[in-house]
């Protein structure tokens, strides 16, 4: 889905009938069976737009109750004016009660043969579907019906607010709202408001109809459209999602008008046809699922039949899968076995700079595939890994000489003591990996370090001295050069001690803590010439805090840095002296080297090939 038309459903909410158009969240492996699938990218939270409203003061009824015309209609006031023919003027708190409906007002007069009531000043009303507040109201307790002139209203099923010139209730079930402004934004703020002169509210249906809808984001209108659809609560219904729409020299006009489908609870589809004035017509879907196994993926795809400006087809695939391995146990839980795979495909390298949507998609440069199993145990001390991974480059400027290695397979363990017992912590990390590029030098690569490190100190200070050993060995198997060793291999210790001091004072009258806590970390590892060893997977990173107190300045395998030297930093952070929660923090650091470094990101396959 393209990101400013997810920016317009995000903005509009109530087109979000099928809101569910970006890919599923990853569903924990012990994720019980028959989960429905999960509502956005990172999770479905209710209340996540807008704090929980308080709940209402009249009760909810049971399943069996009979509805609320049928249940008796309590009275309360301070005071009570009866009049003939069954008026009662109520004053003093009056208050209104009948089944799970209520209705308060400064002033009241009920009609007892009619069942209708008039209420004028601070009108409040109460029911599981719409919450009220306004200026006057004339509500028939016998048939759910009434007006209310000038009220703010909220929808606790669909957890949103706003205001109305006039809330009509039709009956028990339908509701218009004229010259209607709602938001889900919590009082106070409006980032985003949508307005409609007429809205129509079905719970029998579960949907909302609205005509000549505007939306404004902070108070600047992005969105328009004639007539919209929406489901009353957090049911996903079929129906248009908002359409893109861009334009280009090169490509002309792009349209697309996606589609959703709701097909089941586990599993839906959205169909994106899309028109580009230049080139043709791109039909676009995907299909996500969720299992009751607890798998879950997506599928999504293009294809446009003839590009007229590339005179050629083009196309785009995309696969992801997620699959515990084995059933639940008794008590619900997964085996921590799990699988994943991804597939990314495009018909061309230059698919993504014709028809990207987005900067992201026209700076890619790789399709990565892989396919993995891995295990974690309960408590993450031990970790393992075993993968195929592969990329498709489809940058045209990227060198044959360039491309990265494909890992067939690659295989990593991972275990460490129980963090939480007393005395040495230990630490295994493990990698088996096979290299493999069709124009460049491949080997099988194992690398092995084990650590062991203990901290000694109190809340207030700590000092953890850790000791390791790696060996790294290559055995180069293909595209190598006639006299080049095939066999290399590396080992040195590594030698760290890292301290810290925890500072604290209360400031602000006890609302604030502040702390100030001074860090030295000193890294000792020898030289060792590793200019022979191919680069398969070794960068250099940008340099950042956290590389202050790193062991290995490189990431990767392929070159372990030496070192001598003493990073020191500072950082201060500001808390909220209630709850801990970390307000602001600042940090400053620096390394000193004691000695130059000489481990580069340099290749010599042969003794004289690096000479100058």
């Amino acid at each position: 889905m393209q990101p400013g038309r997810a920016f317009v459903m995000a903005a509009t909410l109530l087109a979000a009938a099928p809101a569910f158009a970006a890919p599923p969240a990853p569903l924990p492996n012990n994720a019980p069976a028959g989960n429905t699938l999960p509502v956005g990218s990172t999770g479905y939270d209710q209340w996540e737009l807008c704090p929980a409203l308080p709940p209402s003061p009249v009760p909810q009824p049971a399943a069996d109750a009979p509805p609320d015309s049928q249940q008796p209609t309590d009275l309360f006031a301070d005071h009570e004016d009866g009049y003939v023919h069954g008026l009662t003027t109520l004053t003093g708190h009056p208050k209104v009660i009948q089944g799970s409906r209520q209705l308060t007002a400064d002033v009241m007069r009920y009609n007892a043969a009619t069942g209708k009531v008039h209420a004028t000043a601070n009108v409040k009303f109460y029911s599981p579907n719409m919450n009220l507040e306004g200026d006057s109201a004339d509500y028939d307790l016998n048939n759910a019906s009434g007006t209310f002139e000038h009220a703010d209203f909220f929808l606790p099923r669909r957890h949103g607010r706003g205001q109305a010139t006039r809330v009509r209730m039709l009956d028990k079930n339908r509701d218009l709202l004229t010259d209607m402004h709602y938001t889900t934004c919590p009082v106070g703020k409006q980032d985003w408001m949508l307005h409609a002169p007429d809205m129509l509210l079905d719970q029998s249906t579960n949907t909302g109809i609205g005509h000549n809808v505007v939306i404004d984001f902070y108070g600047v209108p992005i969105f328009w459209t004639p007539y919209i659809n929406f489901p009353l609560n957090d049911d996903r219904k079929s129906g248009f999602l908002a359409p893109s729409f861009g334009y280009s020299t090169r490509s002309g006009t792009d349209l697309t008008v996606p589609y959703y489908f709701n097909l089941a609870p586990n599993y839906d589809a959205t169909l994106s046809p899309r028109i580009i004035t230049q080139r043709g017509f791109d039909l676009g879907g995907e299909f996500r699922y969720l299992l009751p196994s607890g798998s879950n993926g997506l599928l999504d795809f293009n294809y446009l039949p003839h590009d007229k400006l590339a005179d050629r087809d083009r196309a785009l695939l995309h696969f992801a899968d997620n699959t515990p391995l084995g059933p639940s146990n008794a008590a619900g839980t997964r085996t921590n076995w799990n699988f994943n795979t991804t597939y990314n495909w495009v018909s061309d390298n230059l698919y993504f700079q014709d028809l990207g949507d987005s900067l992201t998609a026209i700076a890619s440069t790789i399709q990565e595939r892989h396919a993995a199993i891995n295990y974690s145990s309960d408590d993450s001390d031990l970790t393992f890994l075993t993968q195929v991974q592969g990329f498709q480059i489809v940058d045209p400027l990227i060198s044959p000489l360039s491309y990265p290695y494909r890992r067939l397979p690659q295989i990593s363990l991972d275990w460490q003591s129980d963090a939480a017992s007393l005395g040495p912590q230990f630490d295994l990390q493990t990698e088996l990996v096979r290299f493999q590029q069709d124009q460049r030098v491949g080997a099988v690569r194992t690398d092995v370090k084990p650590s062991i490190s203990d901290t000694f100190g109190t809340a207030g200070y700590y000092l953890t001295p850790t000791a390791a050993f790696r060996f790294t060995n290559y055995d180069l198997n293909s595209n190598t050069l006639a006299g080049q060793q095939t066999q290399i291999s590396r080992s040195l210790p590594i030698i760290s001690l890292d301290s810290g001091l925890s500072l604290e004072r209360i400031s602000g009258n006890g609302n604030y803590i502040q702390t100030l806590e001074p860090r030295l970390f000193y890294l000792y590892a020898p030289y060792r010439d590793q200019s022979n060893i191919p680069l398969f997977d070794s960068v250099q990173p940008q340099f950042s805090f956290l590389q202050l107190f790193t062991d290995n300045r490189f990431f990767g395998a392929d070159r372990q840095g030496d070192a001598n030297q003493l990073s020191y930093a500072l950082t201060s952070r500001l808390l909220d002296g209630s709850d801990g929660s970390e307000i602001l923090d600042t940090s400053i650091g620096e390394i000193r080297y004691f000695k130059d470094r000489q481990v580069q990101l340099q290749y010599c396959p042969l003794p004289t090939s690096c000479a100058n």
